[in-house]
């Protein structure tokens, strides 16, 4: 299995063009990716007994561009060989 860790900021307020439509220019952008916290495939983390529990620590620097309140941690486990996801969760970052 492979564990990725992301970052995604909501609330980005920019232009977006619609096809047929023109552009919008204050289009509010969500879920968009920042960053990937460990190499963009993941990291290995072996295989897993049932209701086995393992814990992982991750430090990190936000851009001090992006805006804290508005950015989310996304971390998903996939199997390697199929590359199906087994799980993910999303926590909202606080100020």
């Amino acid at each position: 299995h492979q564990l990725v860790v992301a970052l995604t900021e909501d609330k980005i307020i920019d232009w977006q063009t619609w096809v047929g439509q023109g552009n919008v220019e204050n289009y509010e952008h969500n879920h968009v990716l920042r960053d990937i916290i460990t190499p963009a495939f993941g990291d290995n983390i072996g295989t897993f007994s049932t209701n086995e529990i393992k814990s992982y620590t991750f430090s990190y620097q936000l851009n001090s561009d992006w805006v804290r309140s508005n950015c989310n941690i996304v971390a998903y486990v996939l199997n390697a060989t199929t590359q199906e996801i087994i799980q993910v969760e999303e926590i909202h970052l606080n100020e």
